[in-house]
């Protein structure tokens, strides 16, 4: 079985290698000084664009005179988009498509004259949805340099996938297209777009909650998109009273949407509820402020590893394993052997999944952290 998965992931990203051969001239990379503009696609949630980070450093460092554009659908104008994100040294302009009719973003795209386009493809993107791409990129945009295509998992023999085939974190295979296509690629680095009023606001109110003393400071991620991917609150309530007598300070991190939640956890001691009050920048200065963070797969728990804070990631077993992983040095919790296993479900009738993962189990993960710091 394991053959035939690796054949089928072949087959798909043959047929669009060949594909983009035969629509785009390979690019001499040789005398990277001649690209003066890239055009790159990237779409997805805040996460998404948290794992994009180190592979749009890369094309930054490959090509560190050139304007580098963004296309996105990635938040609009949100505090969550790829715009508010991203450091704004990295990229020259950033484009959201769904806001600019179709015509006049294309001529916009033809008249900007790129040297290259790259796309970096979100997991789930179908093998025909970027079968257009390439054909959007080739006849409509008129860019002859183009790469980037790639099938990042499927639905197919899904428990077969999770038992037998292992995948590679989205960070690195981002990084890995375009090592495949002959760029350098580096190190996984996150360029955060962290302005100085992000951190006067952060430090207001550190000074403010006396949370100054950061080796007793212990960030809570209640939250997540999916209900099928929120550990109970009582759980996290549970883990917060014990970490609460032992002298460390609780910090919850998230949005508006999230202070249902974290209002059940206010009665603990030392426990500061920031839910709703902090944008995205805010919050990773808050996290790199706390010896470690508790989460659920949700953008934040992404946001803390990439400003340095360890991070013990409880994750459903929605998905397949890894490919939403924190970086090595960190701990994630997954139910393994459960039967309903990469159901991809956006809801759950009882996420026994997360259900399965103890307070017990979590709590012994951040005394493990903390006896390695």
């Amino acid at each position: 079985m394991l053959s035939i998965i690796q054949a089928h992931y072949v087959i798909l990203n043959s047929m669009l290698s060949l594909i983009q051969w035969l629509l785009f001239k390979k690019i001499q990379l040789t005398n990277k000084s001649n690209i003066k503009r890239v055009l790159m696609f990237r779409n997805g949630s805040f996460g998404d664009t948290l794992c994009a980070l180190p592979a749009i450093n890369s094309i930054k460092k490959n090509f560190p005179n050139a304007k580098i554009d963004i296309m996105t659908n990635s938040g609009g104008k949100s505090l969550v988009s790829i715009e508010n994100i991203v450091d704004t040294l990295l990229v020259h302009e950033f484009i959201h498509y769904s806001e600019i009719d179709k015509k006049i973003l294309i001529e916009k795209i033809k008249n900007n004259y790129y040297d290259l386009f790259i796309e970096l493809p979100q997991d789930q993107s179908t093998f025909i949805s970027q079968i257009r791409n390439m054909i959007v990129v080739k006849f409509m945009f008129k860019i002859n340099y183009a790469f980037g295509w790639e099938v990042g998992s499927t639905k197919v023999f899904r428990k077969q996938q999770e038992k037998s085939f292992t995948f590679t974190n989205e960070r690195q295979r981002l990084l890995d297209i375009l090592k495949k296509n002959g760029l350098t690629s580096s190190k996984q680095e996150f360029h955060l777009n962290i302005t100085e009023n992000d951190t006067e606001v952060v430090t207001d109110l550190i000074k403010k909650n006396n949370l100054s003393d950061r080796s007793k400071n212990i960030a809570f991620v209640i939250g997540a998109k999916r209900p099928s991917n929120r550990w109970p609150i009582k759980y996290f309530r549970e883990v917060a009273v014990y970490f609460s007598k032992k002298g460390f300070k609780i910090i919850i991190i998230g949005g508006k949407e999230d202070q249902e939640f974290s209002s059940r956890l206010l009665e603990v001691a030392n426990t500061y509820d920031l839910t709703g009050k902090l944008t995205p920048m805010q919050s990773a200065v808050m996290l790199k402020n706390c010896r470690q963070t508790l989460s659920n797969d949700t953008g934040p728990m992404h946001l803390s590893y990439a400003v340095g804070t360890p991070v013990v990631a409880i994750f459903s077993a929605r998905d397949y394993p890894n490919k939403w992983f924190p970086p090595e040095g960190n701990i994630v919790l997954r139910d393994n052997d459960i039967g309903c296993s990469v159901c991809f479900t956006e809801s759950c009738a009882d996420n026994q999944c997360m259900k399965s993962i103890t307070p017990k189990n979590v709590i012994r993960s951040l005394e493990d952290i903390l006896q390695t710091q």
